[in-house]
């Protein structure tokens, strides 16, 4: 009844569908719901419903109290809410499967382009960590927003999580663009680096080892991606050997 009453075109119900494919709880609406989405980045299904929710204040208002006005989500405390997850499920399973489908890359967009641009200034973590269990529930993982999810938790100390990340992003970029894509060799580079951030220095020399005579066939011997991953492969093999 709720979604009826909602309708399928209206702010309430595109902001529905927003928050549906983020995670549960504490979705940062102020971060999320800001101008910089064009409607040609988004499908056309989903532009004429979301994009007055990136433009216009009063649009979002109007979402955010039709959907408080039934429950759908919770009062608003810093800009965030939270919504069940049994209510994120019905809400795509009620969408024809290509729509869901529009929605998820909707989100995605919309988170990646909140995230910020530099992953090692420590004044931008406070933002990556508001949305890093959305761009874990939302991204691909082979996107370059996950690239910077990780360097985040790494350059903040998250050495283990960064890792778990980063193997996430290189499994993913092996699947879809073939073990010997640069974004592939780069997402393994990264790998060796956070797992000697990590504390295993053996293992993140062994990785540089494997990787450097790919990185010179694929790019070449002074190519400074291969001149980089020769370099970490001295360090580590240095710390390695006189880990003290």
């Amino acid at each position: 009844m709720a979604f009826t009453a909602l309708g399928q075109a209206g702010p309430a119900a595109g902001l529905l569908r927003l928050v549906a494919c983020c995670a549960a709880e504490d979705i940062p609406l102020h971060l999320l719901l800001r101008p910089g989405l064009r409607a040609e980045d988004l499908d056309a299904v989903v532009a004429p419903v979301l994009v007055p929710l990136l433009a216009d204040d009063l649009a979002r208002d109007e979402a955010v109290a039709g959907l408080r006005r039934f429950s759908l989500i919770s009062a608003p405390r810093g800009g965030q809410v939270s919504v069940h997850r049994l209510v994120q499920a019905i809400t795509l399973d009620q969408l024809p499967p290509e729509e869901a489908v529009a929605w998820r890359r909707a989100a995605a967009l919309v988170i990646g382009a909140a995230l910020p641009g530099d992953p090692e200034d420590p004044g931008c973590w406070p933002v990556f960590a508001a949305l890093l269990p959305h761009a874990q529930a939302a991204l691909d993982p082979a996107s370059y927003g996950m690239d910077q999810v990780a360097r985040y938790l790494g350059a903040s100390g998250s050495y283990a999580a960064a890792l778990a990340v980063q193997q996430q992003v290189l499994h993913a970029r092996e699947e879809t663009r073939g073990a010997e894509h640069p974004d592939t060799l780069t997402a393994r580079a990264n790998l060796a680096a956070w797992t000697g951030q990590a504390g295993d220095a053996a293992r993140a020399r062994d990785q540089y080892a494997a990787l450097l005579p790919v990185r010179e066939r694929v790019s070449g011997a002074e190519h400074p991606d291969t001149l980089t991953a020769r370099a970490n492969l001295a360090y580590w093999t240095r710390l390695a050997q006189n880990p003290d």
